[in-house]
């Protein structure tokens, strides 16, 4: 039986995946997009594998967490609403995380301007609430 304590831990440590999560992608992706502008990665189809490759890492690591948390739903629901965080706000980012990988993980980039216009997308698409501290 989970504890008060161990239903925080597991909410706080949910709440820092999903933070780490749009981070990692965002940084990735003006990564991709810098090593493509200056010439480490050749090649417009080496840019689009980057950027694939990347997608489905984060898809897979989100299917991790969701398992995680599916297994486990009535603690993390308590755990974060413990925390002040409503279960809304978790799955909203769930979905939008979703799909950002998934955009990326079938991302087709055979040029500048689709490179530039899917990296703008991403990060337009950013809510100002989860910008970085």
């Amino acid at each position: 039986m989970a504890t008060t304590v161990d239903r925080f831990i597991a909410s706080y440590q949910l709440c820092q995946q999903v933070a780490d999560l749009q981070n990692n992608m965002r940084a990735n992706t003006l990564i991709i997009q810098a090593g493509k502008n200056a010439g480490t990665i050749p090649t417009f189809a080496a840019a689009q594998t980057a950027f694939r490759d990347l997608g489905t890492a984060l898809l897979g690591r989100i299917a991790t967490l969701t398992t995680l948390v599916t297994n486990n739903l009535a603690a993390m629901q308590a755990g974060t609403a413990a925390i002040g965080v409503t279960w809304t706000d978790i799955t909203n980012m769930k979905d939008l995380l979703t799909t950002w990988a998934t955009n990326l993980s079938t991302a087709t980039i055979t040029n500048q301007t689709q490179m530039d216009n899917s990296v703008a997308a991403l990060l337009a698409a950013v809510p100002a609430a989860i910008q970085p501290f």
